[in-house]
């Protein structure tokens, strides 16, 4: 644990500019399109090399003579930045998320980077990585250490959502079915807080990432017929970085979601089915 003087970071606020002009986005939103499957549509979602950071979505109906609805469904996204699928996660780490671990250590600010999207879309492949891949965690974590100042105080914790159930994922249960259940609360600062959740102090990247590969080997997974490694549940890795030049403490959080998905097409009944409905929910 942090000493008392542990707060909460500020907030990561845009200052309007002099000739009053509207305040830059803090949110970016970035796509990465994975390599196609058998069996899907080739081409149908692409990056297009002419437009910067535009997503082309092409309906396959509107290709074959007759079958049109006499309306256009394709059309175009225009985002933060978008990687086509040989885009590598060293490239997306370094355009769309390495800014934010720099904003943690040397501006002392909070900040956040989640996955999103179905199942089987690629969120764990780009935030946990394998073993030949790093992903998001790894390059973050390294940098991380990398840029703090010497005798900075690093904290981690990792828990995870799954069935509308908060359960501490760098903790092993007694019970590898039955998870202690930990209570989200609101503190009397204002502040969300994981009624005991555990908290670490590690001292290198190498020890925050065996955590991290420990509590990921907890976390629920079910193979579906549209993945056959899902993740069930939400995932959270918060990471507190005290500095001794720095009076408060700034919070890193990179959170892999659980993929949303249709219950027919993944072929789901039972428990899956109604882990499907609590993610859809959440």
């Amino acid at each position: 644990m942090l000493p008392d003087e542990r707060v909460a970071g500020p907030l990561i606020k845009s200052r309007p500019k002099k000739d009053n002009a509207a305040a830059p986005n803090l949110v970016k939103v970035v796509v990465r399109l994975r390599p196609g499957k058998q069996g899907e549509g080739r081409d149908t979602v692409t990056v297009d090399s002419a437009t910067p950071n535009t997503i082309r979505c092409e309906d396959p109906i509107e290709k074959v003579p007759g079958l049109g609805q006499g309306f256009n469904r394709s059309g175009g996204f225009t985002v933060d930045h978008a990687f086509g699928p040989a885009a590598p996660t060293s490239e997306l780490y370094q355009d769309a998320v390495q800014r934010l671990v720099k904003s943690v250590v040397n501006s002392g600010t909070n900040a956040c980077c989640f996955a999103y999207g179905a199942t089987g879309s690629g969120k764990t492949y780009t935030m946990d990585g394998t073993a030949t891949s790093p992903g998001v965690m790894q390059y973050a974590i390294g940098d991380l250490f990398a840029w703090a100042a010497p005798g900075a105080t690093v904290v981690a914790s990792y828990f995870q959502i799954y069935n509308e159930v908060c359960t501490d994922l760098l903790t092993a249960s007694a019970k590898a079915d039955e998870p202690v259940e930990l209570h989200v609360r609101m503190d009397a600062d204002g502040r969300t807080q994981v009624v005991g959740l555990r908290e670490v102090v590690v001292s290198t990247a190498d020890e925050l990432l065996a955590l991290v590969a420990d509590g990921s080997a907890r976390r629920a997974t079910t193979g579906t017929a549209v993945n056959e490694t899902s993740s069930r549940s939400h995932a959270v890795l918060q990471i507190a970085l005290k500095q001794p030049a720095r009076p408060l403490v700034a919070k890193l959080s990179l959170i892999d979601l659980a993929g949303s998905e249709r219950a027919t097409r993944a072929n789901m009944t039972g428990q899956a089915f109604n882990e499907a409905k609590n993610i859809n929910h959440s």
